[in-house]
Order: structure tokens, then sequence, then C-alpha cells
């Protein structure tokens, strides 16, 4: 683990459908900072966030990363699995994700969301 990384913290290049929670962190993250010293909160719908992240990830898409936390394998799982150990049940972990071929598609958010399509049908079945 780098240093400063948090366990179960995983990093992917961001698309254009991040930039609304990129926006909503960056709110509650300034606020956190400004409230306390009386400062009223940022807006919910900022137009300059917006614009300066829509920005940066359309100057330099490759360095607009966002962070990801992987709770489901890295928390939820093992707790529910020693949960289960009185039961005598076996979990497997299965990353529906695997095998979903996506290379032809152009951009992130039509791969993102033809993964999502494919793993809801195999969750339906």
């Amino acid at each position: 683990m780098r240093r400063g990384v948090a366990a179960g913290v995983s990093f992917r290049t961001g698309t254009e459908a991040d930039l609304p929670e990129c926006n909503r962190i960056w709110r509650e993250g300034i606020d956190a900072y400004l409230l306390p010293m009386g400062f009223p909160p940022l807006p919910t719908d900022n137009p300059g966030l917006r614009r300066l992240h829509a920005h940066t990830l359309a100057t330099d898409p490759t360095r607009f990363v966002v962070a990801e936390r992987d709770v489901i394998a890295a928390r939820v799982f093992p707790a529910l699995i020693e949960n289960m150990l009185p039961y005598r049940t076996h979990l497997e972990r299965v990353d529906l994700r695997v095998g979903v071929e996506t290379q032809g598609l152009g951009d992130d958010h039509a791969k993102q969301a033809l993964v999502l399509k494919v793993c809801l049908e195999d969750v339906r079945r």
C-alpha cells in the first residue's frame, strides 16, 4: 500500500458521469472547512465548480482521477463470511463485470453503461 492511500480504495480515470459526485464531494469538503469560520455554505448547484471539473476532465482526461472505495470487497464481504460461519454457509465473491466485452465501445461512459446493463440482467436471472 502506498503511503497515504487507505485500504480498500482504488483509483481510476474519471468520466463525465463522475462530475456531479466530484462537485458534491468538493462542495462538502469546502463547506467543512469554511462553515466553522462563519462563512455561508456553498450553493448546491455551483456553476464555477462544475466548469472547473469539466475543464480539468476535458483538458487532461488521463490525469482526472477519481477514488473508489471497494467497501463491499474490503469490509462487507469479510464480515458477512464471518457472520455466516456458524451456519456452515460458504460464500463466494463473484465479480459480474469480468467477461463483459467493452473493447469495441469508444468512451468510458458507454463501457460502464454496458457493464451495468449486463450485470443487472445477470442478477435478475
